[in-house]
């Protein structure tokens, strides 16, 4: 399976995508390595699921050791802590709330992943093979073409094909069902834009069976537009959606200019709900739903003392796709269960000519010479990585 946007048809974001992968690559002079994975053919179908060991024997998932400068396992490091930076994470709950710096109210948007990974050095992997695991970041997308009505129209009407062909996760694994995705949200001006974009990336996330995604805003009056989300993504995956649920988190600013950090106060309002920590039950009934909830006064040092199903947390923004594999979900799980805390990598489309003609030719990448024929990328049968990864350089 997978989240990327190539999934809507030729004409769509997917020439966008792999444009991007190719123009970043070609700018940095690295070698863009596109490879057949061995044991995997035609005959298993993008959603397919692979749990037959002769397949998953065959099928290998790698993985990137990730270092901050100066640390000791920089020797050992294949990429640095910038380089995993998406605006996403994957991690247990114990990982989780090792983040006691989501306490404080200053900070960074990136500072939410940053510190995150600083709380569990040494334990941060990304994978080596792109479609693994990563993040296509929209609103840089759209930005570029922001400028054109028709061309937003497009965005968005690409956005919802998206979210509309996302196929029903098949039978639940246990890693993605037992997470909990918070989704750090802030309404745009345009209504639509933000409905589709949070309509695409919470598809995205329910499409790799996650089993609750709880999005996370500031303001009581967002609620209508993400109820009108969750309908369509109740839609979309019925029988069986996921659990859905708007959350407020923590209504405080950072400094004078009245600007409230929603990834460090969203995270900061679900620690303060495993804790039970100056929560309601109203409060963590909305976080953690109906399911049994345990308090656990006497819970271990960076154990949830509100201890429920939820043992697994994915942090995300609502611009963000999840892209990964079926078979790559099972040794994603096993990460995660082993206590690591994986990154994805962040993929940035960039707006095509062939999505975008009628737009300012300075803020597309012209179809024509090397970019007028763009490869579209099928994940069941392909690989995507750097040929090399030096720790000094950005690949």
């Amino acid at each position: 399976m997978s989240g990327s946007l190539r999934g809507v048809g030729r004409k769509s974001a997917p020439t966008a995508h792999f444009a991007a992968i190719a123009f970043l690559a070609c700018a940095l002079g690295l070698r863009l390595m596109i490879a057949e994975i061995p044991g995997i053919g035609s005959n298993y179908p993008t959603n397919s699921l692979i749990y037959n060991g002769d397949i998953q024997s065959t099928v290998k998932v790698d993985f990137l050791n990730v270092a901050f400068r100066g640390s000791q396992n920089q020797s050992e490091a294949t990429v640095f802590d910038t380089e995993a930076y998406s605006g996403s994470w994957w991690t247990s709950v114990s990982n989780f709330l090792r983040y006691k710096e989501v306490e404080e109210t200053f900070g960074s948007r990136e500072g939410a992943s940053f510190e995150l990974f600083g709380a569990n050095r040494d334990k941060v992997r990304m994978t080596k093979d792109w479609l693994d695991f990563s993040a296509e970041h929209l609103s840089m997308w759209w930005k570029l073409v922001a400028s054109s009505p028709q061309s937003i129209d497009k965005v968005i009407g690409i956005m919802t094909n998206y979210t509309l062909s996302r196929a029903k996760p098949g039978p639940g694994l246990k890693v993605p069902q037992e997470t909990l995705v918070v989704v750090s949200y802030k309404e745009g001006p345009n209504k639509e834009l933000s409905k589709w974009s949070l309509a695409a990336t919470i598809s995205s996330h329910a499409a790799a069976g996650m089993g609750r995604i709880v999005v996370s805003g500031v303001l009581e009056e967002e609620k209508d537009l993400v109820e009108q989300v969750f309908d369509v993504i109740r839609s979309q995956f019925e029988p069986n959606p996921p659990e859905l649920s708007f959350c407020l988190a923590l209504n405080e600013t950072t400094g004078d200019n009245g600007f409230v950090n929603i990834n460090r106060t969203s995270l900061k309002k679900l620690r303060f709900v495993l804790l039970g920590k100056n929560v309601t039950e109203a409060d963590v009934q909305c976080w953690l739903g109906d399911t049994e909830v345990v308090k656990t006064p006497e819970a271990k040092e960076y154990e949830p003392i509100m201890q429920s199903k939820w043992n697994y947390v994915y942090f995300t923004e609502s611009d963000l796709l999840v892209t990964t594999r079926q078979y790559s979900l099972i040794a994603l799980g096993q990460k995660l269960m082993d206590g690591f805390v994986l990154a994805p990598h962040r993929l940035q489309p960039l707006p095509h000519g062939s999505d975008f003609d009628d737009t300012d030719i300075r803020r597309i990448i012209p179809a024509t010479g090397f970019f007028e024929h763009v490869q579209d990328i099928d994940s069941t049968v392909m690989s995507c990585w750097c040929e090399f990864y030096v720790i000094h350089n950005t690949c």
